[in-house]
């Protein structure tokens, strides 16, 4: 049975930020600089946490894997779907939602940009 998780990280050199980023980019979806969601089952789990373990300094960095809930609403604020459209799409979808209204809610009025 797959989850969905959420993989956020904070890594203090450059070129490890640079390995991870493209490890992860095979892993799973890239939301934002450095977060990512993926679904993956235990094994999988297993094994992104092992690989990163061997990508990042364990003193300098920070790797965190939140598990999400399997039915979940996201809300995306800011540039609206026309900045993210691909990546809300396959956000939804992770969750098991095919209607991307139902699951993703834009509010243009509260970017102050």
């Amino acid at each position: 049975m797959e989850t969905t998780y959420l993989v956020c990280y904070d890594i203090a050199d450059n070129g490890r930020l640079q390995r991870v980023c493209r490890f992860m980019k095979g892993i799973g979806l890239h939301l934002q600089y450095s977060v990512f969601l993926c679904r993956l089952s235990w094994r999988e789990l297993v094994g992104l946490k092992v690989a990163l373990e061997h990508l990042i300094e364990p003193s300098e960095d920070d790797v965190r894997i939140y598990p999400l809930p399997s039915r979940s609403l996201v809300f995306a604020l800011g540039r609206g779907p026309e900045a993210a459209e691909e990546g809300l799409s396959l956000a939804a979808e992770a969750f098991g939602e095919k209607d991307v209204d139902k699951c993703v809610e834009f509010s243009p009025e509260l970017d102050q940009t």
